[in-house]
């Protein structure tokens, strides 16, 4: 008996298309489209694709487009009404807010 093989999550940011992308074992799964403006980025548009869904994807995206944007420095607007709520749930985020 084999086990399955653990799935390789991959953040990509497309800066010339302007959005993150979080790819599965390969595979596009999700995305998020934004505004940026200096070194704020306006998440306005969050998107898990069908082959993603079901999977608690969507969150994951979220995170490591925010862990991204931390680590280089950035803040966020978020009108993207997943990524705001998840924002106010995840308190250790609320740092990244632009004012």
């Amino acid at each position: 008996m084999s086990a399955e093989a653990p799935e390789q999550i991959d953040l990509q940011h497309d800066e010339d298309g302007n959005r993150f992308a979080l790819r599965s074992s390969g595979e596009d799964v999700g995305l998020i489209d934004y505004r940026r403006d200096g070194d704020v980025f306006d998440l306005h548009h969050t998107e898990v694709l069908p082959q993603g869904r079901g999977r608690g994807l969507g969150k994951v995206l979220v995170r490591e487009t925010l862990d991204h944007i931390r680590a280089d420095g950035g803040a966020v607007v978020a009108t993207c009404p997943f990524v705001a709520r998840f924002v106010e749930e995840h308190q250790d985020y609320a740092d990244l807010v632009a004012d």
